[in-house]
Formats: C-alpha cells, structure tokens, sequence
C-alpha cells in the first residue's frame, strides 16, 4: 500500500529505461557468448557441438553429438537484423516450438550456450 502512483508518463519513462537496460545487458551477453563460445571450443572434454545449415536466408541449427543430430532452431536474415530484444525472443520461440514438437524437454544451460554462440557467429558474419 504506502506506493505512490504514477502517472502514464511516468511509467513510460520508467519502461523506457528498463528497455534500455535489458538492450544492454543482452549485448553484454552476446559479448560474453562470443567468449564463452571460444573458450567451450578449447577446453571441453565433450563431443558436442552446435552446427547449421543455410538454406536461402534461413540457418537451421543443430546440436551435434558423435552421429546423434538434434535439429534445435531456425533464423533467418531478417531476424538477425532485427532489434537484440526481437531477435532472442524469435530465438527462444524457436527453440520450444522444436521442443515441443520434437516432445524433449528443454535445452540444458550449456546446450542454450551453444545454440546462442553460434546464434552470434552467425549474425557477425552476416549482418556485418
């Protein structure tokens, strides 16, 4: 009870700068992931990896694991070009509509980390 009331204008403000920093912290993490992705390559003891396929402006991407082939996610070019926000949305629902269509449960913390480093080679390489 004792919080006082905005006005609309207040909380747009208020939102605004919340968007701001949620853009910031998601290319923090996208510099992070770069690094992270570097370092998994180096000193992992697994045979896991995270490849894709391009077909026309779409990038179909897999988890690999010696023959076993997972098909995770799909982007395409728009979407690498799209707002960091629209992108990792478009992203995530990617990945629980395999989920669920594959009928698996979700990516592990390291599988989302490969996925989304090579998310992020990918759009270097492309959208530069």
């Amino acid at each position: 009870m004792g919080e006082k009331e905005m006005s609309l204008e207040q909380c747009e403000e208020v939102l605004a700068d919340i968007n701001n920093q949620i853009s910031k912290l998601l290319m923090e993490r996208e510099e992070v992931l770069k690094q992270w992705n570097v370092a998994f390559d180096k000193q992992a003891d697994s045979d896991t990896s995270c490849e894709y396929e391009k077909s026309g402006d779409t990038f179909y991407l897999y988890l690999v694991n010696g023959d076993s082939r997972l098909d995770v996610c799909w982007v395409n070019v728009k979407e690498l070009k799209s707002d960091i926000n629209e992108l990792y949305r478009l992203v995530d629902n990617s990945i629980r509509i395999h989920n669920m269509k594959n009928r698996r449960q979700e990516l592990t913390e390291r599988q989302m980390n490969l996925v989304l480093g090579k998310i992020v080679e990918i759009k270097n390489a492309t959208v530069a």
